[in-house]
């Protein structure tokens, strides 16, 4: 399993500690809400990876505090089994939510033709339509920007 770049790409995405002014914070912040926005068309509530995409949203400090580039997956299994209970989350599990996370981000790369700015742009426009009431969604964007999950 290939793990480092791809992470690396994944926690960049999702959080960047050394953002420098508030508008790179606020970018941030639409970035994250447009990849839950994504996902939330793509998958369940249920799903491993909605859930996992949920405790990273409302904890992000958890890779943050990881060392060289690995996810704490112990520590995401503690806080699954208490935040999901019963408390079925193992290790393995974690992994594998993880994994399909990866896997689904690359996709949409891929079958879009977009580096990792570009779909940073993209889930932070997707945000900024959410929060002007508009009515494009990654599932039917306009033309020049369709989405192909």
């Amino acid at each position: 399993m290939v793990q480092a770049q791809s992470d690396g790409e994944l926690a960049e995405i999702i959080s960047d500690p050394d953002a420098p002014s508030a508008l790179d914070a606020a970018d941030g912040l639409r970035v994250w809400r447009g990849l839950l926005a994504t996902a939330d068309l793509e998958f369940q509530p249920d799903d491993d990876l909605s859930m996992l995409l949920r405790l990273l949203a409302e904890d992000p400090d958890i890779l943050q505090d990881s060392s060289g580039g690995q996810w704490p997956v112990k520590e995401m299994v503690a806080r699954l089994n208490r935040r999901f209970p019963p408390p079925s989350w193992t290790d393995d599990r974690v992994d594998n939510a993880k994994r399909r996370l990866v896997n689904w981000i690359q996709r949409l790369k891929r079958k879009n033709g977009l580096d990792a700015v570009e779909l940073e742009a993209l889930f932070a426009r997707v945000a900024r339509q959410h929060e002007s009431g508009g009515e494009a969604s990654p599932a039917r964007p306009p033309q020049s920007e369709k989405l192909m999950t």
